[in-house]
């Protein structure tokens, strides 16, 4: 299956959890957002998410500062 993490492609295996996609590609979870399609996925649902062939994942880094 290919997802499309940031519009290029990634091979993923069935039934992979959006969190085992982001330990697997090394993304820290502090301080990230995610949205799948264009819609953001909670924190807390991230390890019940399952990715699905084509989905377009968009990392969103949160930074603060003034």
């Amino acid at each position: 299956m290919t997802v499309y993490l940031n519009e290029k492609p990634v091979e993923i295996t069935n039934n992979m959890t959006l969190s085992d996609f982001l330990v697997k590609q090394k993304i820290p979870s502090q301080g990230v957002a995610v949205a799948i399609n264009q819609k953001v996925i909670p924190r807390d649902q991230w390890k019940s998410t399952l990715l699905a062939d084509q989905q377009s994942i968009l990392l969103i880094h949160i930074v603060s500062g003034g």
